[in-house]
């Protein structure tokens, strides 16, 4: 088609495109008219002249495709900004349930530890029993049993020496 002469919204199409290469280079849009093999569509171009010989070059796309290839890029973005987002909460969600596993765990070997104090205490006016360092988790826990412990023999010592002046007394 020779579209020299080609008019629309009173706007010849061809005319705009050799003024715009007489200036050098440029984007024009435009509505493209309908002919055979081209539909009727808004058109970004860029044109882009060849002084020295009297030539333009001219490519361009039609608006909706730009649009298109937009929305379609702008859809994957998405997609992959929420593929991550899924993984940042999958990942969160298991080091959640690890900790929330973790201080469970640590929870029950501390009252495990505590629980021998308690009963090491509610036995002591009794009989005179050491704690079994062994059996505790903690380096706190074990430094106060030896300390107690240390206490149980100072008192079993001073018990014989009760008993062998209680002895001497009669």
């Amino acid at each position: 088609h020779n579209m020299i002469n080609v008019e629309v919204n009173k706007v010849k199409i061809v005319q705009e495109l050799i003024k715009i290469a007489e200036e050098g280079s440029g984007f024009f849009t435009y509505k493209m008219p309908k002919f055979k093999g081209y539909r009727e569509a808004l058109k970004l171009s860029f044109v882009y002249g060849i002084k020295d010989w009297g030539w333009y070059v001219e490519s361009g796309l039609y608006i909706s495709e730009i649009e298109k290839e937009i929305n379609k890029k702008r859809n994957e973005f998405l997609n992959k900004i929420l593929f991550h987002l899924l993984n940042i909460f999958v990942i969160l969600i298991f080091s959640i349930l690890f900790i929330f596993l973790l201080i469970r765990f640590m929870n029950q070997k501390i009252s495990n530890n505590f629980n021998q104090f308690i009963h090491f205490f509610e036995y002591a006016t009794k009989e005179l029993k050491d704690i079994k360092i062994t059996e505790l988790n903690y380096k706190e826990f074990k430094v106060l049993a030896n300390e107690v412990n240390k206490m149980i023999k100072e008192r079993k010592k001073i018990n014989v020496v009760l008993r062998d002046n209680e002895e001497k007394l009669r």
